[in-house]
């Protein structure tokens, strides 16, 4: 936590509002808050204590507290660059009012010490996002109106709930701007972080998320939303596979077979899905890319 509010402190911007949220800790992390806060007494800090436990909780009550027209997320255990306040603001200077949204580029270093950034793809961000997870927590800066609009963070969902929410984002349609010159956010994967490091160790939580943007995609008259939902099943089966690489088939195949047995009408998903089921399974990645060009 500490070098997340090293970074946020040592931001080139400095009119904004921090809201720091300690989210019904046990240890002494409420003490580290309120010590930055007063080590830092020329930043406009608010100190939020949220007694219900998860991320989602403690976002609302961030989001609850701030008064900005423009709100970002961001999570203690990723590294801010010191020009990343600055560089949105710029952004959303230049555009003169027509945006709602930017987003940033994201690297993260894995538990094996390498290193890899998470893609995006301009043009149809809902397709890259349902694929690529575009929106992630600490990737973006969005108009507190398109929040607003969008509604809380999921509260009932534990894991994949910033892809939920980037779904709920995307579907507003909003003006969207891309700074990809260069990295501006590190996310640092430990143990300790809310994906963890086992699939099998949260089934049944990530499938609330595909659950709820199946949910989403139904309801929304966005123009691929079948096809979105074709490509919805492929997260199962990738889910699936990855249960079965765990040596967890105890949780693969009833999602496999659930998942295929919704796929009997379309006869390209009949066999590439299987096909994909056992690539990722043995540790295989990119095949998404695969999927893309031939389900529609």
């Amino acid at each position: 936590m500490q070098p997340t509010l090293q970074a946020i402190a040592s931001q080139s911007f400095k009119d904004y509002t921090l809201v720091l949220v300690d989210n019904n800790s046990t240890d002494n992390s409420l003490q580290v808050l309120e010590a930055f806060k007063q080590e830092h007494s020329e930043m406009q800090i608010i100190i939020v204590q949220c007694a219900s436990p998860g991320a989602t909780a403690a976002r609302n009550a961030g989001f609850r507290a701030s008064r900005s027209e423009w709100v970002m997320f961001f999570d203690s255990d990723d590294i801010m660059a010191p020009d990343l306040v600055q560089s949105y603001m710029s952004r959303i200077d230049a555009a003169g009012g027509n945006a709602d949204l930017v987003v940033t580029r994201v690297e993260v270093k894995l538990l094996n010490g390498s290193h890899r950034e998470y893609p995006y793809y301009e043009g149809n961000l809902l397709v890259h996002h349902l694929f690529h997870a575009s929106l992630a927590t600490q990737r973006f800066i969005a108009r507190r109106s398109l929040i607003e609009r969008a509604g809380a963070w999921n509260p009932a969902l534990p894991c994949w709930n910033d892809w939920e929410f980037g779904f709920r984002l995307l579907l507003l349609q909003p003006r969207t701007i891309y700074m990809g010159d260069r990295v501006r956010v590190h996310v640092i994967a430990t143990a300790e972080s809310i994906t963890g490091t086992s699939f099998a160790a949260k089934h049944g939580k990530w499938e609330l998320a595909i659950d709820a943007v199946e949910s989403l995609l139904r309801a929304s008259r966005e123009p691929m939303r079948f096809t979105l939902l074709k490509w919805l099943d492929f997260r199962r089966i990738a889910l699936a596979a990855e249960y079965r690489r765990e040596r967890r088939p105890d949780l693969a195949h009833p999602l496999y077979l659930t998942t295929m047995s919704r796929c009997h009408r379309h006869p390209m998903m009949r066999w590439l899905y299987p096909l994909c089921y056992h690539y990722i399974a043995l540790g295989g990645r990119g095949i998404s890319h695969l999927v893309k060009r031939l389900v529609h």
